[in-house]
């Protein structure tokens, strides 16, 4: 469901050639108000790769790599359609310094060949085709990407950029931290500018007989060839509905209150909508302080990736009885009048995804979701844990500052404002008199 999204929780873009990309400088995060539908997607059709194996030991509490192996990886794309990709992966083995007779090749997802159907928005440099989307390229120290088809987070910083060349090309790659990993071996890695992995490591464990082996594989590349792209097949004027930014209030249960009460807002904004139902979209918790600015909690940037089934997203891409939300089937049951936050929505169908222990319904009006509630079922009971409802399509500016309640600063009152200090002093000497005239009173006794 959609709250489960509180990821620790994309400059215009268009489809376009790499040779253009190019020539644009890259930029700090998505546009905040432009949409843009996306009709291609671009890749490479040929892509080698040198993979070089180390063993890593310790000697005299020192770290030392140990050269093993190394082969040559041949990515060549035979055929495409609305953005995937089929590969056929070739891997041929250069030297290796030690007999690697008991070495299984088998055994190492990126030393096995095959022929492999790669989705170009489902991953970020996998090994069937190292590639990750330019449009997720950012000039950020920090930001957050989530691939809800492969369920991977991808936490990332940028470091800095610098010239490569590769079949006596020019090529800007960007170096980035990856952020998920405190291992100093797979610490760091680059992409050229067009989303094609350039240099990164792998690290692995091989165990052979009672041993383990920690191993690591560095990815460098030699060749690239075949600029080309896929074209999307548009999926219908439904996509218009992302064209527009969508802001709901959190409520969440509370045991002292025994009931729901609100917790924070959320936005959601899709600057890149792909023609094939894909979406990109922005995703903000905002945090709320006393006399500090609006932030937008964890990470200022943080983007989820994934097919319109895949996504909670907030409109209805078809109308009809059954729907794919979130990759769950949910079944249309109602039409309803529903009050939220004191305005009435006429006319609302109702969708529910209901089993054994749980349930989640939906509540659109004119194709938004305006109130999503989930929770668990116990006996006859269903018992509301959380709650999302539907504030409005206006972005709450990030440069406002929240008041400051514990500070109150009016002037213009019709008395004259005590000091606190003073007003402390006093009344502990009023007190103490009090204290000593009952005490007398109470002797005369």
């Amino acid at each position: 469901m959609m709250l489960k999204y509180t990821l620790v929780v994309l400059a215009l873009l268009v489809a376009i050639p790499f040779t253009q990309i190019l020539s644009f400088a890259l930029p700090s995060s998505p546009p905040l108000t432009t949409n843009t539908i996306i009709t291609e997607i671009p890749y490479y059709s040929h892509l080698k790769y040198l993979i070089s194996i180390y063993n890593e030991t310790t000697e005299n509490s020192t770290i030392k790599m140990k050269f093993i192996a190394n082969y040559t990886a041949d990515y060549n794309v035979i055929s495409q359609y609305n953005g995937i990709i089929e590969v056929n992966y070739s891997i041929s083995k250069i030297f290796s310094k030690y007999n690697l007779s008991t070495f299984n090749m088998s055994n190492i997802t990126f030393l096995r060949p095959g022929i492999f159907n790669v989705t170009l928005l489902n991953d970020a440099l996998c090994f069937h085709y190292p590639y990750i989307y330019p449009g997720l390229l950012y000039n950020s120290s920090a930001y957050y990407l989530y691939f809800v088809a492969t369920k991977f987070n991808f936490p990332l910083g940028y470091v800095n950029e610098t010239k490569v060349t590769i079949n006596n090309l020019t090529l800007i790659a960007y170096k980035y931290h990856n952020l998920s990993t405190f291992s100093t071996i797979n610490q760091y890695f680059y992409v050229l500018c067009n989303g094609i992995g350039y240099n990164f490591n792998y690290t692995f464990s091989y165990k052979i007989g009672n041993k383990t082996y920690n191993l690591y594989a560095n990815f460098l590349l030699k060749c690239l060839s075949g600029n080309s792209s896929t074209q999307l097949k548009y999926l219908g004027n439904q996509l218009e509905e992302a064209f527009k930014p969508y802001v709901y209030l959190d409520c969440t249960y509370s045991s002292l209150y025994a009931g729901l009460t609100p917790n924070t807002y959320r936005e959601i904004f899709y600057p890149y909508i792909f023609a094939n139902g894909y979406f990109i979209y922005r995703y903000a918790i905002l945090s709320f302080i006393a006399g500090q600015p609006v932030e937008s909690s964890y990470f200022e940037l943080s983007l989820v990736i994934g097919n319109y089934t895949d996504l909670p997203i907030t409109f209805l891409v078809c109308n009809s009885s059954n729907i794919i939300w979130e990759n769950e089937e949910f079944t249309r049951v109602n039409v309803t009048s529903l009050n939220i936050l004191g305005k009435t929505y006429n006319n609302v169908i109702e969708y529910e995804n209901i089993s054994t222990k749980s349930f989640t319904i939906l509540y659109f009006y004119n194709g938004t979701l305006i109130e999503e509630e989930s929770g668990n079922i116990d006996g006859n009971s269903y018992n509301v844990n959380e709650k999302v409802v539907f504030v409005g399509n206006s972005m709450i500016p990030l440069n406002l500052t929240y008041p400051n309640y514990f500070d109150y600063t009016n002037t213009n009152l019709p008395y004259k404002a005590i000091d606190p200090s003073l007003a402390l002093e006093v009344s502990i000497i009023i007190t103490m008199i009090i204290v000593a005239l009952i005490v007398l009173l109470y002797k005369r006794k």
